[in-house]
């Protein structure tokens, strides 16, 4: 979680600093010494690209671990029953719902772990040692790793909305938390999350993030 939170601080200044044009490199921006504390905390307390692929061997494992009948512990249970129903939602409206997207966020790693798992054993199957192998695809690992973030990210925030009983609001999407959350996660679907069985709320997500316009 530290990768995956630092990682989205740091882009997010860096589309700040961006949008200012010329302005977003003044020191009178403020910009510059706050994109300098944050993309530093990408690399202190353990790097980012090293935690993301230690996080995706040990979801690798897992994944090994479920075909093989080994229960798993909850954070990653899902890779033992891949969702096979894709995406359940038929209106726009249904993406207020944050199961659906959970759903969604779940189907993407589970394909990404086991996309990664068949690679890691084929090249393994080739000659290569395991360690070895596991530093093969580094994009492929980090991407596995940065989505399974999400996914957790995403269940930790609705516990806690239904802790706090706020889960009603966000069927009301004139309530700024909702507005907020379901224009986050309509963008990440539409970015990440629209391919395979989920494909099918491509247009259902567009159609969300413009009627939150």
């Amino acid at each position: 979680m530290k990768a995956f939170a630092t990682e989205i601080c740091s882009n997010g200044v860096e589309v700040c600093r961006k949008a200012c044009g010329g302005h977003g490199y003044s020191l009178y921006s403020g910009l510059p010494s706050l994109y300098t504390k944050v993309t530093a905390s990408c690399t202190y307390e353990g790097e980012n690209t090293v935690l993301h692929l230690q996080v995706a061997r040990f979801l690798v494992k897992c994944f090994a671990a479920a075909q093989s009948g080994t229960p798993l512990p909850t954070s990653t249970a899902y890779l033992s029953s891949p969702s096979a129903s894709g995406c359940q939602a038929t209106t726009p409206v249904d993406f207020l719902n944050p199961e659906v997207y959970l759903k969604a966020y779940e189907c993407r790693a589970y394909r990404l772990t086991a996309s990664a798992a068949r690679k890691l054993q084929n090249l393994v199957q080739s000659g290569l040692l395991w360690y070895m192998g596991a530093e093969d695809p580094p994009h492929r690992l980090s991407q596995t790793a940065q989505h399974s973030s999400k996914r957790l990210s995403s269940t930790c925030g609705i516990e806690l909305l239904h802790f706090a009983g706020l889960e009603t609001a966000l069927h009301n999407i004139s309530c700024p938390m909702t507005f907020d959350v379901s224009v986050c996660h309509c963008m990440n679907l539409k970015k990440y999350v629209v391919e395979g069985k989920y494909a099918k709320g491509l247009n259902l997500v567009i159609s969300q993030c413009l009627e939150m316009k």
